[in-house]
């Protein structure tokens, strides 16, 4: 069985795949997202942070066979997040991405 890091980085490598075709010209959507980079200079995020159509979001990715529970500091920063009006997504495996997919799709312009 691949390792939790392994894991991990597949389900990374689907939420970058679904938000970079969310930045194609045919896309129904205007999305920016970025992955902030853990280095000590500053403050972290979680592993993805963006906007879409104005609509502020969080994503933080776990392997699916993590208890997919958050840190101590991601929780915190989730809950400043939620606070201000954002919304967080723990993705693990497909339903987390789906539920993503989702609420973008209510995010659409009319």
């Amino acid at each position: 069985m691949p390792s939790r890091t392994v894991l991990e980085r597949l389900v990374k490598r689907a939420v970058t795949g679904y938000l970079l075709s969310l930045q194609q010209p045919d896309s129904k959507v205007r999305c920016y997202f970025r992955m902030p980079v853990p280095g000590g200079y500053g403050k972290s995020g979680l592993d993805y942070e963006g906007c879409i159509e104005g609509y502020f979001f969080a994503i933080e990715t776990k392997s699916p066979d993590d208890d997919a529970d958050l840190t101590p500091r991601q929780r915190m920063m989730a809950k400043d997040i939620i606070a201000a009006g954002g919304k967080v997504f723990i993705v693990s495996c497909g339903a987390g991405l789906q539920a993503f997919r989702r609420w973008v799709n209510q995010c659409k312009p009319t």
